[in-house]
């Protein structure tokens, strides 16, 4: 027998081994578990009252330590200002700003005061109507009270001849005092509410008393604070001071009442109060301590109201000002009752559920056993096939658990890895935005649901084309169906600048800067258009370059304005790493309906747009076209024969003169590059020096341009002997200027060419001030060691700052042609000129204007003080063969300009 029940034992069923013992578990402790709680429910009840109070306490005693820190803080401020000089009474406009902004700022502040011996007093308070009354000092005497608006502007004025702050009893307890404190609280009269003034006395270094600083602080929060704090369900909260006097509670009574005689506000004592536990409350603690002076740490009481126990609790609550007042919470024993016996309850129905559930857990956990083990041949299956989002729940079985957790943390290794694969292959590592991978995939879909909608439009228009025009027809299809999507190709004007001059290091940082507000300006243009399900993309193709797409479009004004603001906003300077950095972007925009079937002809459409923004003066956007395209052609075909024409011997040096208004003497000579095209003629330096700067074609042009000027220049200098002091002034593009070997190159094409310094001026643009970095700073002043003059270009249309002027070594400004082209009397630029000459001349420079082209624009010239002037007037630029002939009889203007002469001096 007991051989066969030993059989028995062993051939019970898994499932019947693990659910009993599970069973008789659960029945044990569940068992328990009701018996200890019904047994410890009242201790539970005594403890959650007891923190309850505690943090209710603490979390009040919080409140009023905050709050009650404000006005001191106000005071403190404000003597702190007066005592440095940063505040002056006298000062109306600056005390009225200051006190304003102060009451603004400190909602909890109903008014703020300076008051002085001398006498003199400055106060904002707000009235009834919450309108901020300025209280100010009458010379004469008295205040004179006025009623500011929202914009601080003075409404109405009251005097009050007879106040003097001096004889105030606030004043003089601060006085009496000699350090911060507190008034007692009190009731205004106009609004009604109960509120208490800090008041802190200010000594000058000698000791002498200075004044008061009043700061009145409303105490209406505090009790709606109180109000807001539930203690149990009926529980109250309130605060009194130590003559059982309410400041705070919880109730919707105010701490205060109209005496039924006079109608004035008075206090009330807590025992007064309208709510029955607040008033018994305080009745209690009135019988329990003779005076509630004795209660000096935190007490918690019980009592008992209409048979039930009430918890009470009392804080007292002082600060460093000499504020003394209790804080008290109560709350009846009934709160707590009902989730007691709630729970008891609770544990009674999951005793008898947990027996049922355990034997119903124990079947099931059975069933689990082999579970695990299929899970994992599963899903390592669906791993083997790429998804790689596999789990394996842990199990309660040791070396199943570690086969689980092996198994995940390879999954998740591969997951990982995969996910970082995938990132890095559609998206850019410096700024986080697609890369170009990315944005073709989401370009080809955009075209894709383009095309989508323009089958339907099309099948639709196809009902009507025998009864309406194709016009009407093509108008009637876009209302049917007006899917659109633009295409925005930004450059970063003036980057490579800010990277050759600055670094790599702070052009990457100006680059995620640049992604940062990029994202901002999306986002923000797509909420006002409050499309939330667009499908706007960014992406950095690489260098300066971004390409956002804009998915779907109203209209072409949705493109336009986002080029706008972005144009703006990326204007604004940068601060990257202490330096203030200035860009700007070209932006070209092409829309749906112009791009192709692929999204490289959308991408190449686009970049053509931007190109011709950049050709337009940079900072701007342009929208493609088919004309585009062709310009486009034809500009590759300039770039190559540019190319060409350099080695071809095909661009010659044209000289203007640049005349001394006074002395009717040329001072100088400009030389400009000029390209004569064996087939196209004439080509306009317009065309091909923006293509020579984008290609950097401007390095080897700028230097030949130096080098062969200078060399003519000399020549001269050998030829006429009063060409000695004539300077010979050469363009320096800012590509140019930020070369490693500038500076070398310039010396050593003064060696070769034996040109004194002192005869050459280049003429820089205001670009190059865009970045005003050491290195910058460190070349100019080289250029200017050397003896060379430097000559600001165009002056007036580019980044023009008064900052530059001071800080850099410019000896000329040459004021651009726009201003003098509008030249006349009676018009704003005469005035703009005229300051721009006034300037130079307080920074010791000279001025140079371009493009004057008529005698009235002289004599105008003449009139303002300008120096020297150069213009189609006197001599268009031409050839150095007619420079000699005009050299022949000196520096003055030969017979053959006798009218020109003429303009002079009839000026």
């Amino acid at each position: 027998m007991p051989n066969n029940r030993g059989v028995s034992i062993r051939n019970l069923p898994l499932s019947f081994l693990l659910v009993v013992p599970f069973v008789m578990q659960i029945f044990v402790v569940v068992s328990l578990t009701g018996w200890i709680s019904l047994r410890n429910g009242q201790k539970a009840v005594n403890d959650l009252a007891s923190q309850l109070r505690n943090e209710v306490a603490a979390r009040i005693q919080q409140k009023l330590s905050d709050h009650l820190r404000i006005a001191p803080l106000v005071n403190q401020v404000n003597v702190d200002a007066l005592r440095l000089g940063m505040l002056d009474l006298d000062n109306q406009k600056l005390i009225q700003q200051q006190l304003a902004a102060q009451l603004r700022q400190f909602s909890q502040l109903s008014g703020i005061t300076l008051a002085t011996e001398t006498p003199s007093y400055a106060g904002i308070a707000y009235d009834e109507e919450g309108r901020r009354i300025l209280s100010l000092w009458n010379p004469e005497g008295g205040l004179t009270d006025s009623i500011l608006d929202a914009q601080d502007q003075i409404v109405s004025q009251t005097v009050d001849a007879k106040y003097d702050h001096r004889r105030r009893p606030w004043y003089q307890t601060a006085v009496k005092a000699g350090r911060s404190v507190w008034q007692e609280p009190y009731v205004t009269i106009n609004p009604q509410r109960l509120v208490i003034s800090a008041d802190q006395p200010f000594y000058d270094a000698q000791g002498q008393l200075l004044g008061v600083a009043d700061a009145e602080l409303t105490l209406t929060s505090i009790s709606e604070f109180l109000s807001e704090i539930h203690v149990g369900k009926t529980g109250q909260t309130f605060i009194i001071e130590r003559n059982g006097t309410l400041v705070a509670t919880s109730t919707p009574q105010q701490p205060f009442r109209l005496d039924p005689k006079t109608q004035e506000p008075e206090r009330l004592l807590a025992t007064q109060s309208s709510d029955l536990l607040v008033s018994q409350t305080a009745q209690f603690l009135g019988q329990t301590f003779r005076r509630l002076d004795q209660i000096n740490a935190p007490q918690q009481l019980e009592f008992e109201l209409a048979g039930e126990r009430q918890f009470l609790q009392v804080m007292p609550f002082q600060d460093q000002q000499g504020l003394d007042w209790l804080v008290v919470v109560t709350v009846p024993e009934a709160d707590f009752m009902e989730t007691i016996n709630a729970n008891t309850r609770t544990t009674v129905w999951l005793c008898l559920g947990a027996l049922a559930v355990s034997t119903l857990i124990g079947l099931w956990t059975a069933q689990r056993l082999v579970r695990p083990i299929s899970g994992v041949i599963s899903a390592a299956d669906a791993l083997s096939k790429g998804h790689w989002n596999q789990h394996l729940p842990p199990s309660r079985f040791g070396e199943l658990a570690l086969l689980a957790g092996a198994f995940n943390h390879m999954a998740e290794q591969l997951q990982l890895s995969f996910n970082a694969l995938q990132y890095n292959a559609h998206h850019d590592p410096l700024t986080g935005l697609l890369n170009q991978t990315a944005f073709r995939l989401q370009l080809r879909e955009a075209i894709a649901r383009r095309d989508y909608f323009l089958s339907q439009s099309s099948d639709w228009s196809s009902d009507w084309s025998s009864q309406q025009s194709s016009q009407q027809i093509g108008q009637q299809a876009s209302q049917q169906s007006s899917y659109c999507f633009a295409i925005l190709f930004l450059d970063l004007d003036y980057f490579k600048l800010v990277n050759d001059s600055l670094g790599h290091l702070i052009g990457d940082q100006l680059l995620v800067a640049v992604t940062q507000r990029l994202q901002a300006i999306v986002i923000k243009h797509q909420a006002i258009a409050d499309r939330l399900a667009d499908n706007n993309v960014i992406a950095r193709f690489g260098g300066d370059e971004f390409v956002i797409l804009l998915d779907p479009i109203q209209d072409i004004q949705d493109a336009t304005q986002l080029a706008n603001q972005i144009s703006h906003e990326l204007q604004k300077p940068f601060n990257i790493s202490g330096n203030e950095v200035f860009i700007s972007t070209s932006i070209g925009i092409v829309i749906s309906t112009n791009g192709g079937a692929q999204p490289e002809s959308f991408l190449r459409n686009a970049d053509i747009a931007l190109y011709r923004a950049k050709a337009n003066g940079k900072a701007s956007y342009e929208l493609f076209d088919a004309v585009m395209h062709t310009q486009a052609v034809t500009r590759l075909q300039l770039e190559t024969d540019l190319r060409r024409a350099i080695e071809q011997q095909e661009l010659k040096i044209y000289y203007q003169p640049i005349i001394e208004i006074h002395s009717c003497r040329i001072a100088g000579f400009e030389a400009l590059l000029r390209w004569h095209h064996p087939t196209q003629g004439w080509v306009s330096p317009a065309e091909f020096i923006p293509i020579a700067e984008e290609t950097g074609l401007i390095v080897r042009l700028g230097e030949w341009v130096l080098h062969q000027a200078c060399v003519q220049m000399q020549r001269w200098q050998q030829q006429f002997a009063g060409c000695a002091a004539l300077t010979l002034s050469v363009n320096l593009s800012s590509r140019q200027f930020f070369q490693a070997d500038f500076l070398e190159s310039l010396e050593q094409t003064l060696a070769r060419t034996g040109l004194s310094p002192e005869n050459l001026k280049l003429e820089i643009t205001e670009s190059i001030f865009i970045n005003t970095g050491e290195a910058t700073k460190a070349k100019l002043r080289r250029i200017k060691q050397f003896g060379v003059q430097l000559s600001i270009d165009d002056f007036g249309t580019g980044y023009s700052s008064l900052s530059y002027l001071h800080r850099f070594p410019i000896d000329t400004l040459k004021i651009d042609r726009s201003f003098i082209q509008r030249l006349q009397p009676t018009q704003d630029n005469l005035e703009i000129v005229e300051a721009i000459v006034v300037l130079a001349h307080k920074l010791g420079m000279t001025t140079v204007a371009e493009g004057v082209e008529t005698a009235t624009q002289l004599q105008l010239l003449r009139q303002i003080g300008c120096e020297q002037i150069q213009g189609f007037l006197f001599s268009r630029p031409v050839e150095a063969s007619k420079i000699a002939a005009m050299l022949i009889g000196g520096t003055t203007l030969p017979p053959e300009t006798s009218q020109k002469r003429r303009n002079l001096t009839q000026c």
